[in-house]
C-alpha cells in the first residue's frame, strides 16, 4: 500500500520542479528585455537586479533536483522603481525621417586682399557716420546726395570703395525740365550699359526702372527690349 501512494507525491513534486523552471526562466526574459532597452536609450543607470537564492529540494529519488526560489515572486514583479521607468515614445529624431543637416563649416577665408577687406568692415565706426550725417529733421536740397567715402583700396586697375550714402529719389511725376535732361544724360551715357543707366537715374536723382521705364514711353521703344540691351555692365 506505501509503494502504490508514493507516485503521486512525486509527480506533483516534479511537476512543481518544471513550474518553477518556467517562472525562472521567464524572470531571466524579462531581465534580458530590460537590459536590452537601458542599452537601446543609452541610460546611464546600472541596473542590479536581486539575485535568485536557491534552495536546494529534495527528489523522490533523495537527492538534491534543480533549485526552486527560497521565496515567491509577484507575478507582475518589475525590477526598476517608478522614476527609472523608460520612455518608450520614439524620440524627435525617430519621428523625423530626413532631420536637419547642420550647416557646414565656414572655409577659412586664404585670401589677404580679403582679409584685409574684413577687417575693414569689421572696424567701420558707426558713431563717425552718426556724427556726420545731415539730421533727419533739417536736410536740405544740397543734402539730398549727402555721401560719405569710409575706406577705400585699389582691385586692379579699379578701385573698390566702400561708401555710406543718403538717397532721397525722386518719385513725383516727371517735369517738362526732366524730360529734357533725359534725353541729354541718355545721349552721354548710352543705352546699352547698366552701369549707363545707373548714370542716368543717379543725375535725375530717380531710381534705373523709373527712367528706363520712362524713356520706353518717349521713344516707343518697349521696356524688355531696353532691359534686355543693357545686359552688360
Amino acid at each position: 500500500m506505501g509503494c502504490k501512494q508514493s507516485a503521486p507525491q512525486g509527480d506533483e513534486a516534479s511537476a512543481n520542479i518544471k513550474e518553477l523552471q518556467v517562472e525562472i526562466e521567464r524572470l531571466k526574459q524579462e531581465l534580458k528585455t530590460t537590459q536590452k532597452k537601458l542599452s537601446k536609450y543609452e541610460k546611464k543607470q546600472t541596473l542590479s537586479p536581486n539575485k535568485l537564492e536557491l534552495a536546494a529540494v529534495p527528489s523522490h529519488s533523495g537527492g538534491l533536483a534543480d533549485s526552486q526560489p527560497s521565496t515567491p515572486l509577484p507575478e507582475n514583479r518589475t525590477l526598476m522603481n517608478e522614476e527609472e521607468e523608460i520612455d518608450d515614445e520614439p524620440s524627435e529624431a525617430a519621428l523625423d525621417p530626413h532631420p536637419e543637416r547642420p550647416a557646414p563649416p565656414q572655409k577659412a577665408e586664404k585670401s589677404k586682399f580679403w582679409v584685409d577687406v574684413k577687417k575693414e568692415i569689421d572696424n567701420i565706426d558707426h558713431q563717425k557716420i552718426k556724427r556726420q550725417i545731415p539730421h533727419q529733421d533739417f536736410i536740405d536740397e544740397d543734402d539730398d546726395r549727402w555721401k560719405m567715402l569710409l575706406w577705400k583700396t585699389d582691385y586692379g586697375k579699379y578701385e573698390l570703395q566702400c561708401i555710406v550714402q543718403l538717397v532721397s529719389y525722386n518719385t513725383g511725376q516727371w517735369t517738362e525740365e526732366e524730360v529734357e535732361q533725359l534725353y541729354k544724360i541718355v545721349s552721354q551715357n548710352g543705352l546699352n550699359t547698366r552701369r549707363g543707366w545707373e548714370k542716368t537715374a543717379e543725375s535725375l536723382n530717380r531710381e534705373v526702372d523709373d527712367v528706363m521705364n520712362k524713356y520706353s514711353e518717349l521713344v516707343g521703344t518697349p521696356l524688355k527690349q531696353l532691359q534686355k540691351m543693357s545686359t552688360r555692365r
